[in-house]
């Protein structure tokens, strides 16, 4: 049996979520926690309280079953962030905002010209896109931390050699899902170590489960939103095509096949996408546990980039089944053999900017 539920992740200690990695140390710190890093930190936690074992570990490799969505961060109010689409901009003397998603939303459906503005609401003609950052704006506190570099073999301090880490403090908070086995046990609390320099007592992190969703009322929720056989949807994770030739983003998805991998049966049910607005970026592979090495970095559509397509699916109800499991799910691709998940999770575009 296969759950969906979603968590909420709460640093316990200070983590390094680094940008870019620099000849001094890491830079920078992330908005969010990547889906690698998230899915690596669970699964290393399962096995190490024993709920998993290794011939788990090595089906995870091959054939993942865990699937972690990016987890965004929740404010002190207890809003949720999400990735902001490229319908949203700020101009950076008034900080004014304008908000033209849902309008735009409306006009792709429409398949109407998009009239990007130039200035805000006071005349600055000084705007920034805000996507691919989580909106709204958390603001986290973060430092550096200077430590001096070990030598492995020895395990003694290399004299001259200075390493900082910009790291983010705690209890900042996150939210996301989780697509799993029931028989991993994942319930309740427990504790996970999440990015770089756990060995110097970095990233400690707590995972508190919070609802259970049901694919199946979020499939009715979604037929509402089908209008003939066009759906506009907002990645929530990167978009990826792997394999021999990878693309940024897929042109065809087979949402049969990704029903079925979450126990439903669908007749014949594909997404066929035509056209993306989004930054297309570098996304980090991650690290792999077992080979003990870097899965390749690809290019992908940003979260956040907003996805016209057209649904070919035998009836409403199947169409809607396929997009609740591809919102939750997303797909596993292949990459210079090398599995990556956590990519392609869409959700239809009227429940994520309303």
């Amino acid at each position: 049996m296969v759950r969906v539920v979603e968590v909420k992740v709460t640093l316990r200690s200070p983590t390094i979520l680094p940008e870019r990695r620099s000849a001094a140390g890491y830079v920078g710190t992330l908005g969010y926690i990547p889906p690698t890093t998230l899915r690596g930190a669970i699964l290393t936690s399962l096995y190490l309280q024993g709920k998993i074992g290794e011939e788990n570990l090595r089906e995870e490799d091959v054939r993942p079953r865990l699937i972690a969505s990016p987890a965004y961060p929740i404010d002190a109010e207890g809003r949720r962030s999400r990735p902001a689409t490229p319908f949203i901009w700020e101009c950076k003397v008034s900080k004014y905002i304008i908000n033209l998603e849902e309008e735009f939303v409306k006009k792709i459906y429409e398949d109407a010209p998009l009239s990007i503005p130039s200035e805000c609401a006071m005349g600055h003609r000084a705007l920034k896109a805000l996507h691919p950052k989580p909106i709204p704006d958390v603001e986290k506190v973060a430092t550096r931390h200077i430590s001096v570099a070990i030598d492995k073999s020895r395990g003694v301090a290399v004299k001259g050699m200075l390493y900082s880490y910009d790291v983010i403090l705690p209890p900042q908070t996150y939210w996301a899902t989780l697509t799993l086995p029931d028989g991993y046990g994942v319930d309740g609390r427990f504790e996970v170590r999440v990015g770089r320099g756990s060995s110097r007592g970095f990233g400690f992190a707590e995972i508190e489960v919070q609802r259970e969703i049901s694919l199946g009322e979020k499939a009715e929720e979604y037929s509402n939103y089908i209008k003939g056989d066009i759906v506009v949807m907002v990645a929530i994770s990167p978009t990826l095509q792997g394999g021999i030739d990878p693309q940024p983003y897929p042109k065809t998805l087979d949402l049969a096949n990704i029903a079925a991998q979450l126990g439903f049966n669908i007749a014949d049910c594909t997404l066929n996408i035509e056209k993306v607005y989004g930054k297309t970026v570098r996304v980090k592979g991650g690290w792999n546990i077992l080979k003990d090495a870097p899965r390749p970095d690809y290019y992908a559509k940003a979260q956040g980039s907003v996805v016209s397509a057209r649904i070919h699916a035998k009836s409403r109800k199947d169409a809607a089944i396929g997009l609740a499991a591809l919102a939750y799910h997303g797909t596993i691709e292949e990459l210079g053999g090398y599995t990556i998940t956590g990519v392609n999770m869409l959700r239809v575009a009227e429940e994520v900017v309303k």
